[in-house]
């Protein structure tokens, strides 16, 4: 089943853009819609250049919203826009109205008709949210091609959306130390207004390494090479937008194409270090082997031993600390915390008993410059119990590591296809993709950081 391979490794992304723990949830504006009428939604697929492209497969789904998710599926992952692309979806998931491909006319037109119900959350009374995404060809030398995506709550019965213009820009990469400068060209003034971009780098395989956060009427992004660290991946840039469309709100989000990138910076310190896990008033346990650690930035990294609290009544209020030992004292210079959605402290420590304050993680991908330099054998971070459970990698850096990359080999472009991609796509891999590409860019067009791995759903 490769279409679901491909949608499993990018149920993260942006990141994803954040879950457990902070997610963007559906609309809960009251419905105008029947749930007998009959909905349509029509638009045209468009290049950069306003005209038509034909033969696009455009993705339609349905959003789902917190009354149509319950139990643990609703409480462990508490996303909507996660759940239906998980490894193991909810029931609700595989009823037909919830997918729809259409595909794009010679002038690059669509049309999909839905039932009212298609539209509204289970209870029927509040509109949800449709996505309506699209992706573009895979330029030469890249990884994928342009995407496009509409998130619009549905009030009329008949719906013309904006073009779905795919954006032509290719960001640049240029070394520098420690890391390289990313540019890119502005989003057309017409696609959207007061566009809010970011960067983000994936793996190769669309997990998550690192999200830029916003960067409001910017074209341009320095990435520190560590925070990338042993990387061979890809960077593409998002642009998101709102516009108003017959009494709905219209969120547009434009990706470029992926390029494939190599970081030089290698490993941190803390990379395969052990680390332990404590709930308010109960004793440490070993966390083994050590999620935090591990260098799979995909993945929640304290699952196995956190899952069970977020079922709690007091999940929300509990406090929480993981600890990772570096195995001696070091003189941390970096350190950089993935996952936390809202607020993480971190605290350092020689003997493991007194920790100073080595900063606040403040967004789901936080990097701490380390001051002073004291000694420190133990790296602590500390929050509620959801902000832990989001937690995807702790990394700590010294200068005693592995020698700094020169700006000529810190970040680089890379040529080819990495990991075995490339080629043609089914009709079926398609629609996987853009479900992946509607999970990553419309959730960014709501401003949230899509934190949700498959990982903690088990």
């Amino acid at each position: 089943m490769r279409h679901n391979a491909f949608v499993a490794r990018h149920s993260v992304a942006l990141a994803a853009l954040g879950t457990a723990l902070a997610v963007v949830a559906a609309a809960c504006s009251t419905s105008s819609i029947r749930s007998t009428d009959v909905v349509t939604i029509h638009g045209t697929v468009q290049d950069g250049s306003g005209r038509g492209v034909a033969g696009r497969s455009v993705l339609v789904r349905k959003s789902l919203s917190t009354d149509e998710l319950r139990g643990r599926m609703q409480r462990v992952l508490s996303s909507v826009e996660l759940a239906c692309v998980d490894s193991r979806p909810p029931s609700r998931c595989h009823r037909a109205h919830y997918l729809h491909v259409a595909k794009s006319g010679n002038d690059g037109s669509f049309r999909v008709v839905l039932k009212g119900q298609d539209t509204q959350t289970a209870l029927g009374l509040s509109a949800s949210t449709i996505e309506i995404a699209v992706n573009g060809d895979a330029p030469a030398g890249t990884l994928s091609g342009p995407s496009t995506s509409q998130a619009v709550d549905v009030q009329v019965t008949d719906l013309p959306l904006p073009p779905l213009r795919l954006w032509s820009a290719l960001p640049s990469v240029d070394p520098t130390s420690p890391g390289a400068h990313v540019g890119w060209s502005p989003l057309p003034a017409d696609a959207g207004a007061s566009p809010l971009y970011r960067v983000l780098f994936d793996d190769g395989g669309g997990g998550l390494v690192w999200d830029s956060g916003p960067l409001q009427g910017r074209t341009s992004y320095d990435v520190d090479g560590r925070v990338l660290e042993d990387a061979d991946g890809a960077v593409s840039v998002v642009a998101t937008a709102e516009t108003q469309v017959t009494k709905s709100a219209d969120r547009l989000a434009f990706r470029t194409s992926r390029r494939h990138v190599r970081s030089a910076a290698g490993v941190p310190a803390s990379r395969g270090k052990p680390c332990s896990v404590a709930l308010a008033g109960a004793a440490p346990t070993a966390a083994s082997p050590c999620g935090l650690t591990d260098g799979a930035f995909d993945r929640f990294a304290l699952a196995n031993i956190l899952g069970p609290a977020l079922g709690g009544p007091n999940a929300a209020g509990t406090a929480a600390a993981a600890t990772v030992d570096l195995g001696e004292a070091l003189s941390p210079t970096l350190i950089v915390v993935r996952g936390c959605p809202t607020t993480c402290a971190v605290d350092a420590s020689s003997d493991g008993t007194t920790f100073a304050p080595a900063g606040t993680a403040t967004r789901p991908d936080a990097l701490l410059a380390a001051t002073g330099n004291a000694p420190a054998r133990y790296v602590r971070v500390s929050g509620r119990v959801p902000d832990l459970a989001a937690l995807t990698e702790l990394s700590v850096w010294t200068p005693t590591q592995a020698r700094r990359p020169s700006p000529s080999n810190a970040v680089t472009l890379a040529p080819g296809t990495p990991h075995g991609q490339g080629g043609g796509d089914s009709g079926l891999e398609t629609a996987a993709k853009l479900a992946a590409v509607v999970l990553l860019i419309s959730v960014a067009a709501a401003g949230g950081f899509l934190l949700g791995r498959r990982r903690l759903a088990r």
